[in-house]
């Protein structure tokens, strides 16, 4: 099941607690728009979830990444992946 309009609350225990009971009752739960905090947060409890905080941050930075073409690296693979490796790292074994 999806859930969204958590991003304003994923430092709160209320998206922790959401969460945490959904994965009790046994749905599997995607969460829309969580960050690295969000996930770290619940991450245990998701089945999976996705955020554009990676996209929003490339966005309004002020130069492209060595080696890239584009105008911005909003939509930049290498971003993308930079960002995932900083996930996984913020991460570690909390999953």
């Amino acid at each position: 099941m999806g859930v969204g309009s958590v991003c304003r609350r994923q430092d709160t225990t209320e998206a922790e607690q959401l969460m945490m009971v959904l994965y009790r009752i046994g749905i599997k739960a995607h969460a829309f728009g969580f960050s690295i905090r969000g996930v770290r947060r619940a991450g245990k409890y998701l089945q999976s979830s996705d955020s554009m905080a990676w996209s929003y941050a490339a966005r309004f930075r002020p130069v492209r990444l060595p080696g890239c073409q584009h105008d911005t690296c909003e939509n930049c693979p290498i971003w993308a992946l930079r960002w995932r490796r900083k996930l996984l790292q913020a991460l570690g074994n909390t999953l």
